[in-house]
């Protein structure tokens, strides 16, 4: 259950980084097609460090770096193939 979670929490933040690519191109659209609005560039500074935000959890739940996950299965909760060291 709780790898479930974690896997739901991962595709939550990849929703999440679609929303903010996508507010984020309505905003630049915005300012583009109305030379006369004020450029909203706090908006794209907080849409940017979002996107870090949100990648960063991912990278860290692909490389095990969350609390509980289980060494001996991926990020999508498949177990790991153990690698030959012969070749």
């Amino acid at each position: 259950m709780f790898i479930k979670n974690l896997i739901l929490i991962t595709l939550f933040n990849l929703q999440m980084i679609k929303n903010r690519i996508e507010y984020t191109y309505s905003v630049v659209e915005g300012m583009e097609e109305n030379p006369e609005e004020e450029p909203n560039f706090e908006s794209l500074e907080d849409s940017a460090k979002d996107l870090i935000n949100y990648s960063s959890f991912i990278v860290a739940y692909c490389r095990q770096g969350i609390d509980g996950q289980d060494g001996t299965k991926d990020y999508l909760n498949r177990k790991v193939k153990d690698e030959d060291p012969t070749g």
